[in-house]
């Protein structure tokens, strides 16, 4: 339950994981014995009244503000025991009266107005999502509608920037192109769904990849030197156990040597055509970009990767790459001396988690005998 979860020491400041979500939802399907927290703001389009909605799996709570502050947040709907993403109007392990799901029937609300929830447009009002997991199954998933309108239909996307209010710092622009230069991690793919169809715009196009696993392309942005924080995916038109699952973007200056700049889950859906966009954060400019899908939704079941686009998202910086570290090695009486122009890293094996060297000066001095891997970076 939920209180299992806030009563850790850890809760709420030392998560195990933080990332930026393009929709009020967590990852699902994820993983066993954990819990999250969603928070953030909506920002309702009109004066009025507002009804939301929770479907989770496990236990989940939703709370709302009367401010932009989480201080005065109310426990507005929760999910009593589970259900799958998105089931917003099913009566399973519900009150069949009074769904707890839904902030107009809650009967336990702590709401000022009661079931009434009255907005002013523009204003902003912390939101929070609490789930608990358990086994199985798992994830939260939020939406809203006018009291109004009609219900949501159970499937219908969780709440998200485009049709509700900022949930987190709105992601930037996409700075790939159609003409972009492009190769794939394979050619093993069919004659009309290759690479290139990752940056064409065009859903009812895709990308397939038969190697399956860690499939992916290499791209040089045509703009130049970018900077980018996010990362685009359109769902291709079937077989949903393809979807790329995971991803890892690689950044580079010189085409050769790349260097990790995010990875992280996709959320899984089984609607076609269905695009989604993921934060993070990076500062780097990179010319050039790798980009991995390491696993599929499916693995027993798909023969493939597929995907219809791919976007990254982040600022032009224009002009032509930073300039290129330079690593120079000598080695003498057992010693080895690095000479270097840019940041000095290591890593303990030559494809590891490079960190800085820190307070490293060039030229820096190791011994013959160190197990150590050294490169550079501006």
């Amino acid at each position: 339950d939920i209180p299992s979860l806030t009563s850790l020491a850890t809760y709420p400041n030392s998560p195990d994981l933080v990332e930026i979500r393009s929709v009020f939802e967590g990852r699902l399907n994820w993983a066993d014995n954990y819990g999250a927290k969603l928070s953030g703001w909506v920002v309702p389009p009109a004066d009025g009244d507002y009804v939301f909605f929770v479907s989770a799996d496990d236990n989940a709570e939703l709370w709302l503000s009367t401010d932009a502050t989480p201080a005065n947040k109310k426990l507005i709907a929760k999910e009593p025991q589970w259900n799958d993403p998105r089931q917003w109007v099913v009566p399973d392990r519900r009150d069949a009266t009074n769904p707890e799901n839904r902030s107009d029937k809650f009967a336990d609300t702590q709401w000022p107005g009661g079931n009434k929830i009255t907005l002013k447009k523009g204003t902003r009002y912390y939101i929070e999502g609490l789930l608990k997991e358990g086994g199985g199954g798992d994830g939260i998933t939020v939406t809203a509608k006018a009291a109004t309108a009609a219900d949501p239909a159970n499937g219908d996307a969780s709440l998200n920037p485009a049709y509700f209010g900022a949930l987190a710092p709105a992601l930037p622009s996409d700075v790939l192109s159609a003409t972009d230069a492009i190769t794939p991690s394979s050619t093993n793919t069919p004659g009309a769904e290759k690479w290139p169809n990752v940056l064409d715009r065009n859903k009812n196009t895709k990308y397939l990849n038969f190697d399956k696993l860690n499939t992916g392309f290499t791209v040089t942005p045509a703009a130049g030197a970018t900077i980018i924080s996010g990362i685009s995916i359109t769902t291709a038109n079937d077989a949903p156990e393809r979807d790329p699952a995971t991803y890892q973007i690689w950044g580079s200056n010189d085409g050769v040597f790349f260097e990790l700049v995010a990875s992280g889950s996709f959320t899984t859906t089984a609607t076609r055509f269905a695009s989604s966009s993921y934060g993070f954060a990076n500062t780097n400019p990179y010319t050039s970009y790798k980009v991995v899908f390491p696993t599929v939704v499916d693995a027993a079941k798909a023969n493939s990767m597929q995907v219809a686009d791919v976007g990254l998202l982040g600022v032009v910086v224009g002009g032509a790459a930073p300039v290129t570290p330079t690593l120079g090695v000598a080695v003498a009486a057992g010693k080895v001396t690095l000479t270097y122009t840019g940041t000095l890293q290591s890593a303990d094996t030559v494809n590891g988690t490079y960190s800085d060297v820190a307070g490293a000066a060039s030229p820096f001095t190791v011994t013959a005998t160190s197990n150590k891997f050294y490169r550079t970076r501006n």
